[in-house]
């Protein structure tokens, strides 16, 4: 019994620092758009805030926190998965999250450089640089699996009844996810003076404003799971 009880605690624990980390990642955004008043949200990416002259470890930081959120996530899904009958994908869906989490590190850790687009852009706006290439690639890396993530809990709990929403939540985060995503992608293959240029920063906190959201009630979920055994 102490051992059940060991677990539920820990799983508590892990739920609250999981739903923790995206709001503080989103905290430290702002703190750090104060001290670079001439940061557009709208035009410019995270990766650019994780770039400008004052206090560029803020947003890095941020990054690096989101990541780790992804980690903390994996087991009460996993304990999700474990409880739910017929569930597939239990250990495939912890590994995934904890691949985003690593990608997610490596672009927060790993900054960008003075290239708008990154190596993902078809025009050449200058010099890529080993650190520009590794945080354009882990960063696409981190959205396609946690898309990945997303999409394979909606498969495994889609027949369940205890899930209804969670699944519902998972699939409609996907598909509105890959939408932005796709938009953000078109719009990096396309010359910078595009008028979607002009929102890039959007479609990016769109996603990430939709997978908080996801990692939010999951956390809750499995946290009022715990207390109600």
């Amino acid at each position: 019994m102490q051992s059940v009880g060991n677990v539920k605690v820990s799983l508590q624990i892990f739920s609250i620092v999981s739903a923790m980390g995206p709001i503080t990642f989103l905290i430290l955004i702002a703190i750090s758009t104060i001290f670079n008043p001439g940061y557009d949200h709208i035009g410019s990416t995270i990766s650019r805030l994780a770039v400008q002259p004052n206090f560029p470890w803020i947003p890095r930081l941020g990054i690096c926190i989101y990541g780790i959120s992804y980690v903390f996530i994996s087991w009460p899904i996993y304990y999700m998965l474990k409880l739910a009958p017929k569930s597939r994908f239990t250990y495939l869906i912890p590994s995934l999250l904890i691949s985003v989490a690593f990608f997610s590190l490596m672009t927060g850790l790993v900054p960008d450089d003075d290239n708008p687009g990154g190596i993902f852009v078809l025009h050449d706006y200058g010099d890529t640089s080993i650190s520009g290439i590794i945080h354009d690639i882990s960063s696409r890396l981190s959205f396609v699996l946690g898309v990945a993530a997303m999409l394979f809990f909606y498969f495994s709990t889609a027949k369940n009844q205890n899930y209804k929403f969670a699944s519902k939540l998972s699939l409609f985060s996907a598909i509105t996810v890959l939408i932005f995503g796709a938009i953000f992608t078109l719009t990096t293959l396309l010359p910078n003076t595009h008028w979607l240029w002009n929102s890039i920063g959007l479609y990016q906190r769109a996603i990430i404003l939709i997978t908080t959201f996801w990692i939010e009630y999951i956390a809750i979920k499995v946290f009022l799971l715990t207390r109600s055994e």
